[in-house]
């Protein structure tokens, strides 16, 4: 088996002007790993599931991040997120 090196990096700037507003970024067909972060310093609830930034969410803290380094999924990928606080920005890079 082959195996495909993540080569091109895309950047993704989502704006979370409201507070407890579940957002969301579709992730490039092909993705090899990403990272997701608030650029604030607040906490973020991050989940795979539409509606579920609610109810089934994992927490970064405050300056934290999330990474998968080994994504191999056939079908595309969405991050669902939301925040406590307004005016956020949540940063994406995902490398293909």
């Amino acid at each position: 088996m082959e195996v495909r090196r993540a080569t091109k990096p895309i950047i993704f700037n989502v704006p979370m002007p409201l507070a407890g507003v579940e957002y969301s970024q579709a992730l490039p067909a092909r993705a090899k790993r990403f990272t997701f972060q608030l650029r604030g310093m607040n906490i973020c609830r991050l989940c795979f599931t539409a509606g579920g930034s609610g109810t089934l969410f994992v927490t970064l803290q405050a300056g934290a991040s999330y990474s998968e380094d080994s994504i191999e999924s056939a079908t595309p990928i969405t991050l669902f997120f939301q925040s406590p606080v307004a005016a956020q920005v949540a940063e994406i890079i995902v490398w293909q």
